[in-house]
């Protein structure tokens, strides 16, 4: 029974210390898919209460690269939990999906529940403003091998002033109005403000050199 007991208590210490090991291993950032044979890819739940911004354009330098594509963003508000979806792509069968690590750079774990192939996350809001990386990875040739990657995005919540100014010979209810503002709601400020940036960039490329007559508080 001492035997058994001893055995019971090596697996035990031995499996602890590897979830210990994978836990607290820094990551580095990813800059290319180093997975093979499956691929992760990330998209709000239903349930999801803030933006998921996925740019296909770089706006400054917070903006990096995965495989030619941007990073994406994902929004998580301060001392909050929010879902979040991480879809499994397999090519090859032979992987299996369990021994898929979710976690930042830094080594902080990220809760995930599976959900057939698929697994859903509970982020946690953690700071006030902060941007931290989300990888998915899996050990592969001796090593931890990325398999997709998000930004997650800190927030405190921050009042968006937003006027709609509707256009000649359209007209909108109350309850238009109502859900706008609330779609916009979920938008970090940060965000929002490198949306407008890219628009006014976008009207430059279209040869655009003044803007007269902008709309002001509701005023023109």
């Amino acid at each position: 029974m001492k035997n058994l007991l001893y055995i019971l208590f090596l697996i035990f210490s031995i499996t602890f210390s590897y979830a210990q090991e994978v836990v607290a291993q820094d990551l580095q950032y990813a800059t290319s898919i180093t997975s093979e044979g499956i691929r992760v890819t990330f998209k709000n739940s239903n349930n999801s209460q803030y933006a998921f911004d996925e740019p296909t354009k770089a706006l400054n330098r917070d903006y990096k690269e995965l495989n030619g594509k941007i990073t994406p963003f994902k929004a998580v508000e301060n001392k909050k939990t929010e879902p979040f979806i991480a879809s499994v792509e397999l090519t090859d069968n032979s992987i299996s999906v369990d021994s898929l690590i979710f976690k930042t750079t830094k080594g902080r774990a990220i809760e995930s529940r599976k959900v057939g192939n698929d697994y859903e996350l509970t982020l946690k809001g953690l700071y006030s403003d902060a941007t931290e990386e989300v990888q998915a990875v899996i050990k592969q040739r001796g090593k931890y091998q990325v398999a997709g990657a998000f930004n997650l995005v800190h927030i405190s919540p921050k009042a968006i002033k937003l006027n709609l100014i509707p256009t000649s010979g359209v007209h909108l209810s109350e309850s238009q109005i109502e859900e706008v503002k609330n779609i916009y709601k979920k938008i970090p400020e940060d965000i929002a403000t490198g949306w407008v940036v890219k628009a006014l960039e976008d009207l430059q490329e279209k040869g655009v050199k003044s803007i007269t007559n902008i709309p002001w508080n509701g005023v023109n």
